[in-house]
């Protein structure tokens, strides 16, 4: 977000008033600083002035590239959120299942109580939309010629599509992915129990070597760390759940 709002700036300064080329020829300055001014008063935006280099802002259209690079990193971010809770939320039984989504629809006509995590997958394909728009949106940046920036048409219906499906897909995202999100407390505590990760937290108190042995004879056995870690009687109940901080 922070990328978008320094972005900002760059919405703020126009060439309007740089006429043809950017040199405002046939253009008084007091007609653009009219125009400015009620410009202002249309859109309620006071901070709107124009470029130092009227003719840069003409020849170039880079300005809009600053911009739709931003939306398209968030839109990356959010992409990568959503693939790992789609990743979290596998299941509910043969995947990871430490997450469960709302039920936005019915999952399949040949599978009964399949929840298809369609919130975050409709924010993959925005991202894909949002990607592609940008890169349209560079490519009609660059072949701008001379001092006429000629590709601005497509430039413009680009940027104006892609705010429009971030603003209401992000909003989508937060309200029916994010905020619906459901913590499966008991699933994340099995997979802990199971899990050999937290062997790096007994490493200081037992020793690599000691701990490397478990962690090969859980593998081998089936049985978790805690349970050979207590049969072997290398340290009790209490000492082991309050450096795991597990309950």
């Amino acid at each position: 977000m922070e990328r978008i709002k320094e972005s900002e700036k760059y919405l703020l300064e126009l060439n309007l008033g740089g006429t043809a080329i950017g040199n405002s020829i046939n253009a008084s300055k007091i007609y653009i600083e009219n125009v400015y001014e009620e410009l202002r008063n249309i859109t309620k935006i006071k901070e709107l002035k124009p470029m130092n280099n009227l003719m840069s802002g003409t020849s170039s259209n880079t300005d809009f590239c600053y911009i739709s690079s931003a939306v398209n990193i968030l839109c990356l971010d959010m992409s990568k959120i959503a693939t790992d809770l789609r990743f979290m939320s596998s299941g509910p039984r043969g995947g990871i299942g430490e997450i469960s989504f709302i039920e936005m629809q019915q999952g399949s006509s040949i599978m009964p109580g399949k929840v298809n995590p369609i919130i975050c997958e409709t924010m993959n394909q925005i991202y894909f939309q949002v990607d592609g728009r940008n890169t349209t949106i560079y490519h009609a940046a660059e072949s701008s010629h001379l001092e006429l920036g000629i590709m601005l048409p497509a430039i413009a219906d680009s940027l104006i599509t892609m705010l429009k499906i971030v603003e209401s897909g992000l909003r989508l995202f937060a309200d029916r992915g994010i905020r619906k999100i459901v913590a499966n407390k008991k699933r994340c505590f099995e997979l802990l129990g199971k899990s050999t990760a937290y062997s790096t937290l007994l490493t200081p108190v037992l020793g690599y070597d000691t701990i490397s042995k478990i962690v090969k004879e859980a593998l081998l056995t089936g049985k978790t760390l805690k349970q050979i870690i207590l049969e072997k009687k290398l340290m009790t109940e209490a000492k082991l759940e309050k450096l795991l901080i597990l309950k």
